[in-house]
């Protein structure tokens, strides 16, 4: 296990059934390798969805803290494989679920934003880009 899963596990102990061992959903399995940068962003994507979606504001915005903060820490050998894995295994995913859309403004200041607006966007179409792009204005 790296020492980033081993850290974020330390944080969110709710990811540990999410490691090693494919959990099924219908449709969808699911299983994390944690010896993975991007698996191990992958379930904290997956992490963070469900804790939006259970209103577990709080939890949600510390592990965001918790991965906006390893991508700073991370900066100075940016492109790398831990800014590829936040970048695209936890950041990308937010626009692929309408409903965190709204809080985009609230998790991520307008220059944040801007830096990753081409990974919010990735798989939006126009009036969804539009719409987000409000959130700012």
């Amino acid at each position: 296990m790296l020492n980033e899963a081993k850290e974020l596990l330390a944080f969110f102990p709710e990811l540990y059934g999410q490691f090693d061992e494919p959990s099924v959903e219908p449709d969808i399995i699911r299983s994390y390798d944690a010896n993975s940068l991007m698996g191990i962003y992958l379930a904290a994507s997956d992490l963070f969805g469900e804790l939006v979606e259970s209103n577990n504001e709080s939890r949600a915005k510390e592990l965001l803290s918790f991965a906006k903060k390893k991508l700073q820490e991370d900066r100075p050998n940016w492109p790398s494989d831990l800014s590829t894995a936040i970048i695209i295994g936890f950041f990308e995913s937010f626009g692929q679920c309408e409903n965190l859309w709204k809080h985009l403004n609230t998790w991520f200041s307008k220059d944040e934003y801007d830096e990753f607006k081409d990974v919010f966007h990735y798989s939006l179409v126009e009036e969804e880009r539009s719409y987000v792009e409000s959130l700012y204005t």
